[in-house]
């Protein structure tokens, strides 16, 4: 093994005793000969020199006080603590070492330690969307917890099984949650199972998901879209407000733009726009793969007009586009602004549609929805989708053609032969 550790004595620092002779900090020594680095742990516990020497380097039979017999088991448990962290990593980091070894063993079971650890991982990292979701879901499994009149903080992943998530399961569709959101809550919950067995905090045989086991309910595959006809009649719909314009222009900005997301319409940089083209990464994905993937999307007629007529004067190359978003905003402050702004969207066009007998239900993402529709509709391959709407694999574009309607899955085999 390449870690090492031992119990020293820290005589850098001292503690001045007008009665007795200085004590020394003792602190948990850790040295890996791969990094070649060592780091030293306090212990909250200081003893002099001699005595310290009469615990590790004792003296044919001499004895010593029963205070400082005590104090040497717990010096051992820290040692046999620390032998037992070595060997469980599979890979030695300090942080992980550190992880493990100053957590107490409920705090390595806890549910809402391993949430409130990723919550805050998230943040610091910039995924205030994810961090989000981490917090809804604990909410969520928070609520049902307390209405089985138990504590949230006494959650243990070991509670966790099989017939626990059923019953949450229930409790979530008497309280008029479809499926899709229990599904949505509780694939954090999974992810969380996974990070703890990795880390060796509870053992792979409690993790409740699975075939044999409990299967998270997945969501409804039907994709909300405007038809040709539609379509047609909201491009040409006459707002009546300034509101419902401002709307409508961006909700067909986002269609116009292979679908592109209101979160990265309001993030896009004048460094993005190009004469004929916008280039960026989507927020989405950049994170999830170690080669954030370029997407190209062309400008149209349509789409330099909307652009042209919202964006900054004179914007510096650094600078967003759209005065959605300030320049020195933090993450935290971008996601509720993005937020409030696709609310806006949503709300007016909403109305927009209503007015003109349209569904009441459209929103931002049907706009992506459609745009998709519409390229299966002229022929495009699911490569081609995949690649504009950005998706990292050709499994999530399927699932965009599986929530197709029939009569736009027969049109779009009959067209597989107009050649």
């Amino acid at each position: 093994m390449s870690t090492h550790f031992s119990i020293v004595i820290d005589k850098r620092r001292s503690k001045k005793n007008k009665t007795r002779k200085p004590t020394f900090p003792i602190r948990l020594r850790v040295y890996d000969s791969v990094l070649k680095k060592d780091k030293r742990y306090k212990l909250n516990i200081d003893l002099t020199e001699d005595d310290y020497k009469r615990i590790y380097y004792p003296k044919g039979n001499e004895r010593i006080s029963r205070a400082l017999k005590e104090t040497k088991i717990k010096l051992n448990k820290y040692e046999l603590d620390a032998e037992k962290v070595l060997r469980e990593l599979e890979v030695f980091t300090f942080d992980s070492f550190e992880r493990k070894y100053f957590r107490n063993r409920n705090t390595v079971q806890n549910v809402v330690s391993h949430y409130n650890e990723k919550i805050s991982r998230l943040k610091v990292t910039g995924k205030i969307g994810t961090a989000d979701s981490y917090s809804c879901s604990l909410k969520s499994i928070k609520k049902y917890v307390e209405s089985q009149s138990k504590k949230i903080e006494a959650l243990r992943f070991v509670e966790i099984n099989k017939e626990w998530l059923e019953n949450y399961e229930s409790y979530m569709i008497k309280e008029g949650k479809s499926k899709t959101t229990v599904g949505i809550y509780l694939r954090p919950l999974s992810h969380l199972f996974n990070a703890a067995i990795d880390l060796k905090d509870i053992s792979r045989d409690y993790y409740p998901f699975g075939k044999n086991k409990y299967v998270i309910p997945k969501g409804g595959r039907t994709k909300k879209a405007l038809n040709q006809s539609q379509l047609t009649i909201l491009f040409h719909a006459a707002p009546q407000i300034p509101q419902q314009e401002k709307a409508k222009d961006f909700w067909f900005l986002s269609y116009a733009l292979n679908g592109m997301n209101i979160h990265d319409i309001a993030i896009l940089k004048f460094i993005n726009l190009h004469k004929d083209r916008i280039e960026f990464i989507r927020e989405k994905t950049k994170n999830t793969s170690r080669e954030s993937t370029t997407i190209t999307t062309f400008l149209n007629d349509y789409s330099r007009e909307i652009i042209e007529k919202y964006q900054r004067k004179k914007g510096k190359k650094d600078e967003y586009v759209f005065d959605i978003l300030e320049k020195e905003m933090t993450p935290t402050q971008i996601k509720s602004k993005v937020k409030i702004f696709t609310r806006f969207i949503n709300q007016h066009i909403k109305v927009l549609a209503e007015q003109n007998d349209l569904p009441g239900e459209i929103s931002t993402y049907w706009a992506r929805h459609t745009f998709a529709t519409m390229s299966v509709n002229k022929g495009a391959s699911l490569e081609f989708m995949r690649e504009a709407l950005g998706h990292s694999d050709l499994k999530t574009t399927q699932t965009y053609f599986a929530g197709f309607t029939n009569e736009t899955k027969k049109q779009f085999a009959n067209s597989l032969f107009d050649f």
